[in-house]
């Protein structure tokens, strides 16, 4: 009985040390693929295929998939939604 128990203790600090590992992997891939999305996006301030952006803003979803991104146009020194 005393085996059957120092075997499990084992066996559950062996699953918690490899879920630490998995969760460590995550969190690191997850803010590569921020940084990398980041990356694809204009500066605030930038031209786009010949337009002007005035300001831009990103709002990210707490995934990977759903960001938004919006921009308004320089139009005559006011900004317009587009």
């Amino acid at each position: 009985m005393l085996r059957t128990l120092v075997e499990r203790c084992v066996e559950l600090r062996w699953r918690r040390d490899e879920h630490r590992r998995h969760l460590t992997r995550l969190e690191t891939e997850m803010g590569e693929a921020r940084a990398f999305q980041q990356g694809l996006l204009p500066a605030r301030e930038a031209i786009v295929n010949r337009v002007g952006a005035a300001a831009a803003a990103i709002r990210r979803a707490s995934d990977l998939g759903g960001d938004l991104y919006d921009y308004a146009a320089a139009d005559s020194g006011r900004d317009r939604r587009c």
